[in-house]
C-alpha cells in the first residue's frame, strides 16, 4: 500500500531543510512523489514446464526443422498466455496495470496536453492530398476535421466534378476497427479494389466494388496483398501461412455478377478455412525464412513474384499477356471465346544464392536488375533481354531450393553469370535501392553520403544522370507514377526546413516544376536553416554524417564544424519516425538545435555500414 503524504507535510519538510518552494511547486512535487510511491500490480508466479521444438501437438508444417529432442524450460508466467483474450483473471490484471499507469502519469497530463496541442497546431485536419494522374483521371484523398478516416476521390481532368470512390468513415460505421489499404482503380476505371481489415489482425478481405455505386462486385477473405491482372477480368493475390508470413500467390477470375453479400467481405478474425476452389494456386514458398510478395510492372507486361529473406532473394516472372482472358482465349464465330484460360506459368530469373539480392524492372526490351551479385555490396545495375527467359524451364509450383544456413555466395565478378551484363560501372560510394522502368527512361533511387538521391538512365546511355536539388540536406522519393508513357517523373521532396513538396521533373531538360507544397500551419521555413555535418566516432576514424536544423537567430560565427552558437541540442538516432516528428517540431520551435545522426546499423550509408561495420562486426565503434 502506498504511503499518503499531505501537502503541508511536504512543505514543512522543505522548510526544515531550508528549501523555499511555492505552493504550486509543492503540489507538483507531491504528485511526482505520490506516483513514485505507488506499487505496480504484479502477477503471481506459477512455475510450469514448457516444451519447445518437436512437441507432440506438431505446431509446424515442417517438423524436420524443429529442435529434436525438444528442450524444456520453467516459465513462471506461462499462465498469462491466453489466445482467446477471455481469462477473467488476466483481464483483471491488465485493467489494474492500466489504472496504475494512468495514476503514475497523472502529473504529466498538463505537459501531455501541451505537446499534443503544439503538434496539432502544425496540422491541417481538413486537408486534400495533391492529385496524381492515372490515364485521364486525377486521384486523391481528403481528410475532414472530426472524421477519423480518409475519403478517396477522383475527378476527370483538372476541372472535372469530384467523385467519391471510398469513404472509409462510412465503411467503419458500426465496426470497432477499420483499416483500408491499397485502393486502386481497374484499367477501365469502372471498378475499385481495396483491402480491408475489420478486426485488427492484419489479415485483409479483398473487396472489389463498382466505382460509381460502391456496390460490392466480388470479395475474397484472408488476403495479404492484391493487384489487378492484365485487364479487369482477373486479380492476383497473396495469402499468409499460420505464422502470418505471405507465402502463396493465387489467380482469381472476377465474378460476372454481384454474387457476394455485403457481409461476406468482412473478416471476422476466425481461423475458419476459406474456400479457394475456384482460384488457381500459382506458387508456394515453402522455406519459412522467405517472404513472398508480387506485383505487376508499370508497362503491364510482367507479373513478378519476389521471395526475400533478410539477405537473399529470388524472382519469378510471367508474361501478363499470357494470363489475360481476352488475349489468350481462342475466338469462335461472332468473337465468342472458346476454351478455358490456361494457368499463368512463371520462369525464375535467377535461382536463389545465399546473400545475393536483386530487384527487377522492365525497360527497353530488357529486364534491368539492381543487385549485389559478384560482391558489389552497394548494388549495381545489370540487364538481360526479355528473350533470355525463353529457354528457361517453367518454375515449379513450390520453391525447390532450401539454402543451408551459413553458406556464402561467390563474391567474384565472374559469379555474375546468368546472361547479365553490367549497365554502368560499379560505384562503391553509391548505394542503389530501387529502380522503376518507363517507356523512355529508367528511374533509379539510392543514397550517396548518407542521403537520398535520384537518377535517370535514358535509352542507349551508359551512365546515370543525377537529378539535382538546391538544398544540401534533403529526402527525395518516388511519387505515385502510374503512367508508363509519362515524360515527367513525379517525386516527393522534403528537407529539415521544407515541407513535403510534390515535384514533376522533365526527363529531357531535367527542369523541376513545383506542383504543390504541403501547408504547415504556424510554420515559417524562412526562419530556419539546415546544414550537413560530420562527427568522428570514438574509433577515431569513422565519420558519422549528421544533418542539423536550427533557428537562424542561433547562427554565430560561421564555420564548417560550428555553424551555430552553442546551446541545447537534441540528438536524434535510431527511433520511430513518429517520435522523430514530435521531437523535431518541438525542438525547432523552442530554440533547440535538432541533430539527426546516421548511426551504425542504419541503411543510409549503404550495406557495408549496416552489415560489416555495424551489426556483424564492430557495432560499438560508431556509437557513443
Amino acid at each position: 500500500m502506498a504511503t499518503t503524504i499531505k501537502p503541508d507535510q511536504l512543505a514543512a519538510a522543505a522548510s526544515a531543510a531550508g528549501v523555499d518552494i511555492s505552493s504550486d511547486s509543492v503540489t507538483q512535487l507531491l504528485d511526482y512523489v505520490q506516483g513514485a510511491l505507488l506499487q505496480p500490480p504484479r502477477p503471481p508466479q506459477r512455475p510450469e514446464i514448457v516444451k519447445y521444438g518437436a512437441v507432440d501437438d506438431d505446431r509446424s508444417k515442417n517438423p524436420d526443422k524443429l529442435i529434436d529432442p525438444p528442450v524444456e524450460r520453467v516459465d513462471p508466467f506461462y499462465w498469462l498466455r491466453d489466445d482467446d483474450r477471455a481469462d477473467p483473471e488476466i483481464l483483471s490484471l491488465i485493467r489494474r496495470e492500466n489504472s496504475f499507469a494512468q495514476e503514475v502519469c497523472r502529473p504529466l497530463s498538463k505537459v501531455r496536453s501541451e505537446i499534443y496541442d503544439e503538434i496539432l497546431s502544425h496540422i491541417n485536419e481538413t486537408d486534400t492530398s495533391f492529385p496524381y494522374p492515372v490515364d485521364d483521371y486525377l486521384y486523391y484523398t481528403r481528410t475532414v476535421k472530426g472524421l477519423s478516416y480518409a475519403i478517396h476521390c477522383r475527378k476527370l481532368g483538372e476541372n472535372g466534378k469530384e467523385e467519391v470512390l471510398c469513404d472509409i468513415n462510412k465503411l467503419a460505421e458500426g465496426k470497432e476497427f477499420c483499416d483500408v489499404r491499397g485502393v486502386s482503380p481497374s484499367q477501365d476505371h469502372k471498378m475499385i479494389m481495396f483491402r480491408a481489415d475489420y478486426c485488427g489482425n492484419e489479415t485483409y478481405a479483398l473487396e472489389i466494388r463498382d466505382a460509381a455505386t460502391f456496390e460490392l462486385i466480388d470479395s475474397i477473405k484472408d488476403v495479404a496483398g492484391a493487384f489487378w491482372g492484365r485487364d479487369m477480368s482477373e486479380v492476383f493475390y497473396t495469402t499468409h501461412d499460420e505464422a502470418h508470413r505471405p507465402f502463396k500467390l493465387w489467380h482469381h477470375k472476377l465474378a460476372t455478377t454481384s454474387t457476394a453479400p455485403e457481409s461476406s467481405a468482412e473478416g471476422d478474425g476466425s481461423s475458419a478455412k476459406v474456400d479457394r476452389s475456384n482460384d488457381t494456386l500459382l506458387f508456394t514458398e515453402v522455406d519459412e525464412r522467405f517472404y513472398l510478395s508480387a506485383h505487376k510492372t508499370l508497362d503491364d507486361r510482367w507479373v513478378v513474384i519476389s521471395v526475400d529473406s533478410a539477405e537473399t532473394s529470388e524472382i519469378h516472372v510471367c508474361d501478363a499477356r499470357r494470363a489475360s482472358i481476352p488475349q489468350l482465349l481462342q475466338l469462335g464465330e461472332g468473337g465468342t471465346p472458346v476454351g478455358e484460360l490456361p494457368p499463368p506459368s512463371f520462369k525464375c530469373l535467377r535461382p536463389r544464392e545465399q546473400k545475393v539480392e536483386y530487384d527487377v524492372a522492365s525497360f527497353d526490351g530488357h529486364f534491368y536488375f539492381c543487385s549485389n551479385v559478384g560482391g558489389q555490396k552497394n548494388f549495381a545495375l545489370f540487364r538481360a533481354p526479355f528473350s533470355s527467359i525463353d529457354t528457361l524451364p517453367d518454375s515449379p509450383s513450390e520453391s525447390q531450393s532450401t539454402l543451408p544456413l551459413g553458406t556464402t555466395a561467390d563474391a567474384s565478378p565472374e559469379a555474375i553469370g546468368n546472361g547479365w551484363e553490367p549497365v554502368i560501372p560499379y560505384d562503391e560510394g553509391t548505394f542503389l535501392t530501387d529502380i522503376e522502368g518507363f517507356e523512355g527512361f529508367l528511374a533509379v533511387f539510392g543514397r550517396r553520403g548518407g542521403f537520398t538521391k535520384a537518377w535517370l538512365l535514358k535509352i542507349g546511355e551508359s551512365e546515370l544522370t543525377p537529378i539535382e536539388f538546391d538544398e544540401p540536406v534533403y529526402d527525395v522519393c518516388d511519387g505515385p507514377n502510374c503512367n508508363f508513357r509519362a515524360t515527367k517523373l513525379r517525386l516527393h521532396f522534403n528537407s529539415m526546413t521544407t515541407p513535403r513538396t510534390v515535384l514533376d521533373v522533365d526527363t529531357v531538360t531535367l527542369e523541376r516544376e513545383v506542383k504543390h507544397v504541403k501547408d504547415v500551419p504556424n510554420y515559417d521555413a524562412q526562419q530556419y536553416e539546415s546544414v550537413q555535418l560530420y562527427a568522428t566516432a570514438k574509433d577515431g576514424k569513422t565519420r558519422v554524417p549528421m544533418c542539423a536544423v536550427f533557428n537562424k537567430k542561433l547562427r554565430g560565427a560561421s564555420s564548417a564544424d560550428q555553424p551555430f552558437t552553442k546551446g541545447p541540442v537534441m540528438l536524434y538516432g535510431f527511433v520511430s519516425l513518429t517520435i522523430f516528428f514530435f521531437f523535431f517540431c518541438l525542438a525547432r520551435a523552442n530554440g533547440v538545435t535538432f541533430d539527426d545522426a546516421v548511426c551504425a546499423g542504419m541503411a543510409r550509408m549503404g550495406v557495408a555500414w549496416i552489415r560489416i561495420s555495424a551489426q556483424f562486426a564492430s557495432l560499438s565503434s560508431t556509437v557513443g
